[in-house]
């Protein structure tokens, strides 16, 4: 999810592979989810100027990932879901075809691939594209996520989303003042230390999803799974 933050505020494309190697090494080890996350910083680096085109974008991925049995079972799984969206199928028809009938997974093999067949099918439409691929169910805040970021980079946001948020400290004006301070960060290569958000509000709302994850987490013990 973090990894369109890196293809949004990128000025060159080179900048792109330290950083996600980077990021994503801070909490995981596969590199399916470096190779994965690559993809969609690539994805919203591209989209940033123009419309995300599927044949560009696997040419210039594949310039950038290793020679590695998981750098190209992604790239034969991203190249089957571009065909697909060329087909004119639905990402919830193309999420079934990977066998996900129950929703798509956490796994990066699934849920990257979903989200970019949502993109590559509503290059313009964000509002369409990030519904297409929540209808899948499963892991819907990292898919839709992800859908948001490549397509947000490129594509107005629908009237009326940012003022709905409920978060006090992520209302338009905040997420503005972050987009800066990371355009800054990365222009200068210097940290933002400033921290966002009110400390006295974290902790009952930090207790609060922590008791929405609890409850998710221990209903998933029980049918229907």
């Amino acid at each position: 999810m973090r990894a369109a933050v890196i293809g949004a505020t990128v000025s060159r494309q080179e900048q792109i592979l330290p950083l996600i190697q980077v990021s994503t090494r801070l909490t995981h080890t596969d590199p399916k989810a470096e190779y994965a996350a690559l993809a969609v910083a690539l994805a919203t680096y591209l989209h940033k100027t123009a419309p995300l085109d599927g044949v560009v974008f696997l040419k210039q991925l594949q310039s950038l990932l290793p020679h590695h049995p998981a750098a190209t079972e992604l790239l034969t799984v991203l190249a089957g879901a571009h065909q697909h969206a060329l087909r004119g199928g639905s990402t919830f028809a193309y999420a079934a075809e990977l066998g996900l009938h129950s929703g798509v997974s956490g796994y990066a093999y699934h849920t990257v691939p979903a989200a970019l067949h949502s993109c590559f099918q509503h290059p313009r439409d964000l509002m369409t594209a990030v519904m297409e691929v929540i209808v899948c169910g499963g892991d819907t805040d990292t898919a839709g996520a992800i859908v948001g970021g490549i397509l947000g980079a490129g594509t107005p946001l629908p009237e009326g989303w940012a003022q709905r948020l409920m978060e006090p400290d992520l209302n338009p004006a905040g997420l503005r003042t972050r987009a800066r301070r990371a355009g800054l960060a990365v222009a200068t290569g210097q940290a933002d230390q400033q921290r966002f958000g009110r400390p006295e509000g974290r902790v009952p709302r930090n207790l609060l999803f922590l008791g929405i994850v609890l409850v998710h987490g221990f209903r998933r013990l029980f049918p229907p799974y």
